[in-house]
């Protein structure tokens, strides 16, 4: 007799923060019409030395969580199986472990972890290195719970990585009702400086690629609105010149450089004036 072979569910980090219930209610999308459900774990360590108060307040803080999570998602109407887990643990090390079973890990940005350069936390930079999943960083306001007009932008480049990151682009764009940008952009600004027939060469090679995508994939989503772009600047610098019409990022954790780009001083300018969310297709 075969085993049955349950979904894995979609994990959100909570903490109480505001930052944290806006991840719970983008989640939920994730699994709406699934049958995964939406875990919601919280975790906080306490001193090995933590006596009976402080492991009460622990708990009191916990449950205070879970309860303004899940109400927070049943007011979007939607019904899914949630779960719920308290773990005392740190933080990292429980989101990581929890990644391992999980299809996607979701975190919202405010309050996760301290800022670092990028004005992403350090929590979800450390996140995008070593979780098992995909990794969702959710700052947008706008999109978990009304219609949103803005895009969701997929980076390829013809490499192997690209399946995984088409795979989440085109889906989420179904699932959001969102148009989808597949753009392929220059890894550094160094790669603009060649010569103006090598530039052609690559836009003509990367059109084509494109090209191909959409007429592989166009037909399994026949809502989705597809636009391709072949930027002529690096991944961040698209994201900052078009972070108005941006509600989603989509980017396969393989593309190291433009990564290390979204959470370094350059990630900052693109941060500033949007709200644009982050998944890291693992």
């Amino acid at each position: 007799m075969s085993k049955l072979c349950l979904p894995k569910s979609v994990v959100v980090g909570i903490d109480g923060s505001q930052a944290a219930i806006r991840a719970a209610r983008w989640a939920v999308r994730e699994v709406a019409g699934t049958a995964a459900s939406l875990r919601l774990l919280y975790c906080s360590e306490l001193h090995p030395d933590a006596n009976r108060k402080a492991r009460s307040e622990m708990v009191a803080a916990a449950e205070k969580s879970v309860h303004d999570a899940c109400r927070a998602i049943e007011a979007l109407g939607q019904a899914v199986k949630i779960e719920v887990d308290m773990v005392e643990d740190h933080p990292l090390r429980a989101l990581v472990e929890a990644s391992e079973s999980a299809q996607l890990l979701c975190i919202g940005n405010a309050g996760s972890g301290t800022p670092c350069g990028g004005g992403f936390g350090s929590t979800a930079a450390q996140l995008a290195q070593s979780a098992y999943c995909s990794l969702a960083v959710v700052r947008d306001e706008h999109h978990t719970d009304v219609t949103d007009d803005r895009s969701i932008v997929t980076l390829v480049d013809g490499s192997a990585t690209d399946d995984a990151a088409l795979e989440w682009g085109f889906d989420e764009a179904n699932r959001r009702d969102a148009a989808l940008v597949l753009t392929t952009a220059y890894r550094t600004g160094f790669d603009l400086q060649q010569k103006d027939s090598a530039l052609l060469d690559h836009d003509r090679c990367m059109r084509a690629i494109l090209d191909r995508y959409v007429l592989a994939r166009g037909p399994r989503y026949p809502h989705v609105r597809v636009r391709t772009v072949t930027a002529f600047s690096t991944f961040v610098g698209y994201l900052t010149d078009h972070a108005a019409s941006t509600q989603l990022a989509v980017i396969s954790a393989q593309k190291t450089s433009e990564i290390s780009q979204l959470f370094g001083a350059s990630g900052a300018i693109a941060l500033s004036h949007s709200d644009f969310s982050l998944l890291v297709v693992g």
